[in-house]
């Protein structure tokens, strides 16, 4: 299996059969995955999302929809075919949240369960999303990787049964470890620490890269971990929260700046669909832009002000953007995830 290319070039991960037998079981739970089910195939078979879809439903006997058409008209396949369980990137999820409020629509009255995974998910957008005729709807935020196969944390953030969320300084939580799934966080000293996952689901490595293999994946304790990167902290009753990535965080004129955080201010204004931060490298110096995707039928103009005006107001001035650029969609790779090398 290939990783998604997000944070760089996609590097082919060899994952064992155990790793797949491992995950698919507790997923077939969590999602609901029955005979009675019928799952979307939305994710292309080039990324091992796809096998969220495909493994629990061919496993546990549900009805696999596979309809190349999901993508620009996801509602009314989802209503055509009755599905019940759909497996989305978070980015789209947002998309589909604001477009169907725009509209006035409502979801497909089949769906029970949406999956979403690959990217933070903005509070602003889980607002929007209770909005919608979505009570009867399971929302669960999964998070995992290619090299731990596919999902070792989920949570369910809405609908029939959801827990009250903690508080988490504003960040949603990416919850905790499914049973086969083994944690530790490392702490960097900042009030968060890098995520370190074991357990049967772990890749044997990269494929023909044994000095990547070795920089990720580390043995202590007499157990094999894998590094993520990933930067978490731990809420009251065990649930992770994910506050970044160590790569993600950058420096610009002295200050330390996380990215994610950036993406996180800027969504929250009136006005924004979508944002992507990043650093811009500039003959004399580095400044941070945000790319953003502006709600139909918004004023540029009056968005890019209003952005400005409350991050001024609100935000540690380190983390204003210097420069706020509107875009008709964000570059995104095959997964579907923000694609940050754009």
């Amino acid at each position: 299996l290939f990783t998604s290319g997000s944070t760089g070039e996609p590097k082919g991960v060899v994952v064992p059969h155990r790793a797949l037998a491992a995950v698919v079981p507790p997923l077939r739970t969590l999602y609901g995955i029955g005979p009675d089910a019928t799952v979307l195939h939305f994710h292309g078979a080039g990324g091992d999302t796809s096998l969220e879809e495909i493994l629990p439903s061919l496993t546990g006997g549900a009805t696999l929809v596979v309809d190349d058409a999901a993508r620009e008209g996801f509602a009314q396949v989802a209503e055509e075919q009755e599905v019940t369980v759909a497996v989305l990137p978070t980015g789209f999820w947002h998309s589909l949240a604001g477009d169907l409020l725009r509209q006035g629509a409502e979801l497909p009255p089949s769906l029970r369960t949406v999956v979403i995974g690959g990217e933070a998910v903005r509070a602003d957008m889980l607002e929007r999303w209770r909005r919608l005729n979505a009570a009867g709807v399971r929302l669960l935020n999964t998070y995992g990787s290619t090299e731990t196969a596919l999902v070792t944390h989920a949570v369910q953030l809405a609908g029939p049964g959801a827990p009250e969320l903690p508080e988490t300084g504003g960040d949603l939580p990416i919850g905790l470890p499914l049973p086969h799934v083994g944690q530790r966080v490392e702490s960097t000293g900042e009030g968060a620490g890098e995520l370190y996952v074991s357990g049967p689901g772990l890749a044997l490595g990269y494929h023909a890269a044994p000095e990547a293999t070795a920089a990720r994946f580390t043995e202590d304790g007499g157990r094999r971990w894998y590094r993520t990167g990933d930067l978490v902290s731990v809420a009251p009753g065990g649930a992770l929260v994910f506050r970044g990535r160590s790569d993600h965080q950058v420096k610009i004129r002295g200050h330390r700046v996380d990215l994610v955080e950036v993406e996180g201010l800027v969504g929250s204004c009136a006005g924004v669909l979508e944002v992507a931060a990043a650093r811009v490298d500039r003959a004399e110096h580095s400044t941070l832009a945000a790319f953003f995707v502006p709600l139909p039928d918004h004023d540029l103009g009056e968005v890019a002000a209003g952005v400005r005006a409350r991050l001024e107001a609100t935000a540690a001035p380190h983390l204003v953007p210097s420069l706020l650029v509107p875009v008709a969609e964000l570059a995104r790779t095959h997964t579907g995830k923000v694609d940050r090398n754009a």
